[in-house]
């Protein structure tokens, strides 16, 4: 039952709501009362209730300062005004701090009905956002500290459904948030169970042989290999994770697979090769190295932290050989998250890698040092919004190479350091609002990945999102 309270200073019209109609045959109940705001509000600071019906005329707080109050405190409860005058400008200022809805007296029995019936979905549907987010944390933090929890145990816990012996844990990318809803209300079946991951992001575990049914031609996808066992959930993940993360950078659409097969001997093959080209110091042998790498990724025999590997090898080798043309370019090593997050793609990278490696050339340093501040300014505006280094270098008509090195030279940070701590500031700013879930918050800040957004704040400040909001609560 959702909790109400009737705020009037009339008892009659209280007493006259009360019967009107039977509330709880509607799923609330009235919890308390009150004859006017200053009343109302000193039990809702102390109370958890759903919703108030409240007169806007009365004593001492009247019910539109009321509203206002609830609004400017994050209290999360629904308010329905009640008025005996029919003014525009009452319902116009309701409309502004936020009420559910507006009603004049005298209330009849059938709009006080179809409140209710509106109240009830609408508290339903958060209610459920707000079971899923808490699911996505539990599943989260069971990843995160790899405990050993079972994936039946989990599964039994969040949904109450057993999805067989073995599982497959599959990370979707549908691509637009319409997508992943059609997905989450039609295609998961018995034997699966599925999480909204941000925006567009889907989180899936498989009973079936094969998780490739659910994943749509417009969708891209990584899955994990099969798994019985309870020590192997945050493995999986991790499997899932990297397999969607390949293809994403590499491919537009499609599935992947992570398979157990070793193909590190390749990598460290083709950098010895790519070492015997570039100590000829012939500028001509770096274009074949490029060549060489792009059939490589574009061929599927790669993943992406070995992309990585590659991609920092490659330039220090390059500034090994070649450093009497390179002076003044800095070297940009990079992690595989940092490697995404400043570019989209493997056509933005091979772009910043032929820069790093000197095999485009940069402009006069004096010539470009000058913007840097008119680069830094754009970041602050749009550090929310999906921008990329290569966005930017094109934006200013700098290389990627050279425009890193002059954010590291400005800032002391890396441009992803940079953006990062922006992100975390905003979402420290927003946790202490309190009045956004975890998973709203990521895509506020720009991360439409819950899982890496949680990795990274719990990272950089200590603390989980939800541990940071409960401590400053306590410290309030």
């Amino acid at each position: 039952m959702y909790k109400v309270m009737l705020v009037d200073d009339e008892p009659w019209v209280i007493y006259g709501l009360k019967m009107m109609l039977s509330w709880e045959e509607y799923g609330f109940e009235i919890a308390a009362e009150a004859v006017n705001g200053l009343e109302a509000l000193d039990i809702l600071q102390n109370e958890k209730l759903d919703v108030v019906f409240s007169d806007i005329r009365m004593p001492g707080m009247d019910g539109l300062r009321l509203t206002e109050e609830v609004a400017m405190r994050n209290l999360e409860t629904k308010v329905v005004l009640i008025s005996g005058y029919g003014e525009f400008e009452y319902a116009q200022k309701a409309i502004k701090y936020g009420v559910f809805e507006y009603l004049l007296k005298k209330v009849k029995a059938e709009d006080l009905k179809a409140v209710l019936i509106r109240l009830k979905q609408e508290l339903d549907a958060k209610n459920e956002k707000k079971k899923q987010d808490e699911g996505l944390e539990r599943l989260m933090e069971a990843i995160s500290v790899e405990e050993k929890i079972s994936a039946e145990s989990l599964l039994a816990e969040t949904a109450g459904r057993h999805l067989g012996d073995t599982v497959t844990l599959a990370c979707i990318d549908m691509g637009t948030s319409q997508a992943a809803e059609r997905f989450m209300k039609f295609s998961a079946g018995k034997l699966s169970l599925a999480y909204l991951v941000g925006e567009s992001r889907i989180l899936l575990l498989c009973g079936d042989e094969f998780p490739g049914r659910y994943i749509q031609e417009s969708s891209t996808a990584g899955y994990s290999r099969r798994n019985s066992s309870s020590a192997w959930l945050a493995q999986m993940y991790q499997e899932a994770d990297l397999a969607l993360k390949t293809q994403l950078f590499t491919a537009e659409t499609g599935c992947c697979q992570y398979k157990i097969e070793d193909n590190n001997r390749c990598v460290l093959d083709f950098l010895l090769e790519c070492e015997r080209i570039l100590e000829e110091k012939q500028k001509s042998g770096m274009n074949l190295i490029i060549d060489n790498l792009d059939r490589m990724v574009r061929g599927g025999r790669l993943y992406i932290n070995q992309l990585a590997v590659i991609y920092n090898q490659l330039i220090a080798m390059s500034h090994k050989f070649f450093k009497t043309y390179m002076t003044d370019v800095e070297l940009n090593f990079m992690t595989t998250e940092q490697m995404i997050t400043e570019y989209h793609n493997w056509a933005e990278l091979k772009k910043n890698l032929e820069s790093q490696m000197g095999i485009r050339e940069e402009q006069d340093v004096d010539k470009v040092s000058g913007l840097i501040h008119y680069v830094l300014e754009n970041i602050d505006e749009k550090y929310d919004s999906d921008i990329s280094l290569q966005e930017l270098s094109e934006k200013y008509n700098i290389s990627t190479g050279h425009l890193s090195s002059l954010i590291k030279r400005e800032t002391g940070q890396t441009y992803t350091e940079h953006i990062i701590r922006r992100r975390i500031q905003k979402a420290k700013v927003l946790l202490e609002k309190g009045n956004m879930s975890v998973n709203e918050i990521a895509e506020a800040v720009g991360y439409s990945d819950y899982f890496y957004f949680t990795k990274l704040f719990t990272k950089t400040v200590g603390l989980s999102p939800s541990k940071y909001r409960r401590n400053y609560i306590k410290k309030q």
